[in-house]
């Protein structure tokens, strides 16, 4: 479905790592591993990371610098943002 809506995902390397290296074996990891729309990207702003590090894992501080680097739309789990139903 995302496919239909975006041209291209990007995602850090922290995220294509959760996913597709330890998340090997587990539903849509080998997806995203070959999907040629998803392309992997390094973050420039390391000092962004490292502050938000503080309040979110690995994943989700280098989702959130890279998508203010790239001046993107971010899609993140809203759980892991604390933001409770």
């Amino acid at each position: 479905m995302l496919r239909r809506l975006i041209k291209e995902l990007v995602v850090p390397e922290a995220v294509y790592k959760e996913v597709v290296i330890d998340g090997k074996g587990k539903p849509g990891a080998e997806d995203v591993e070959r999907a040629a729309w998803v392309r992997r990207d390094q973050v420039r702003q390391r000092d962004k990371v490292d502050d938000l590090s503080r309040r979110f894992g690995p994943g989700e501080s280098e989702a959130i610098a890279l998508a203010s680097e790239m001046g993107a739309i971010l899609l993140i789990d809203e759980h892991v943002c604390g933001v409770r139903k």
